[in-house]
């Protein structure tokens, strides 16, 4: 029996990684599969797979090289532990946990880059930012359930 889970995320992050590089398209797609992957996981393997993540993409933009191994290392941390306890396949709680979790990366993100004011940044670009990713997340979400149906 072929075992289709971890190449799923392995396409998923390759292709995550060529998005977000070569394209100038601003749906945090690494974000939304951490997410993907940390509800569908246990706690301690979304840890790993939040930090690797976060890694590949300072090694990407070495800007501010460990803050986004920081911060995807917490969202699997989080997300890993709400799938663990709370039923995630209703549409309006994957719509929630998207939602929260991308206004909060994306908020510590700009706060901890950017010299500019949170007002002036978070209606220009965290808000339509996080909403976009909620509309492309629970399509991603619902797609790859078919082919990685969770196991309980």
């Amino acid at each position: 029996m072929i075992r289709w889970k971890p190449l799923t995320y392995a396409v998923l992050l390759y292709i995550g990684l060529v998005i977000d590089g070569a394209t100038g398209l601003r749906v945090n797609f690494l974000l939304l599969v951490l997410i993907i992957f940390s509800i569908r996981e246990t706690r301690s393997r979304a840890v790993i797979f939040g930090f690797l993540m976060g890694i590949l993409l300072d090694c990407l933009s070495p800007r501010l090289f460990g803050l986004n191994a920081l911060l995807f290392t917490s969202a699997g941390y989080v997300l890993g532990s709400v799938g663990e306890r709370v039923y995630t396949n209703r549409i309006h709680l994957i719509a929630f946990i998207i939602v929260i979790t991308s206004l909060s990366y994306l908020s510590i993100y700009f706060f901890l880059s950017s010299f500019r004011t949170f007002p002036s940044i978070f209606v220009p670009v965290i808000l339509p930012t996080a909403l976009y990713n909620t509309a492309i997340g629970i399509l991603l979400f619902y797609s790859t359930s078919r082919l990685c149906p969770r196991v309980l």
